[in-house]
Formats: C-alpha cells, structure tokens, sequence
C-alpha cells in the first residue's frame, strides 16, 4: 500500500471533494493517487466528477477514466 496523500494539500474545493469521493468508493492510497495524479487541474477533475456523480464506482473503470481525461479523451 502506497503512501496516502493529504487532503489539505489540494488548493481548490474541487480537488478536495474529488479527493473524499474517491476515498468513499475506496480507501486506498494507490487508488487514490492513480486516479489524482492523471486529472491535475480543476477542468479534468470536473470531467472526473461528472462519472462519479452519474454513478460510476468500479474502481478500475475510475482508473481507466482517468486515464483516458488525461490523455485528452
């Protein structure tokens, strides 16, 4: 298990929510920061957050998604 990152270093309300969702599906450091570490910037955590809240939860689908955000798809 990965080392967990601190809620508190997130600048922005988006990335602090997108943090405690993430950690609500699954409390994971390497889910976590797989996921936080491909959608930098509030415009790709928005594209992020808009699978969370249409639902989404399968942790390796929220994996690929952010994948794919951050590859500009």
């Amino acid at each position: 298990m990965g080392f967990m990152i601190d809620r508190s270093k997130f600048k922005t309300e988006l990335g602090r929510v997108l943090y405690d969702r993430l950690k609500n599906i699954w409390d994971d450091a390497d889910f976590i920061g797989g996921v936080l570490v491909s959608v930098k910037g509030d415009e790709k955590k928005k594209k992020l957050m808009r699978y969370l809240d249409a639902g989404e939860t399968d942790t390796d689908r929220i994996l690929e998604l952010a994948a794919e955000i951050n590859k500009g798809k």
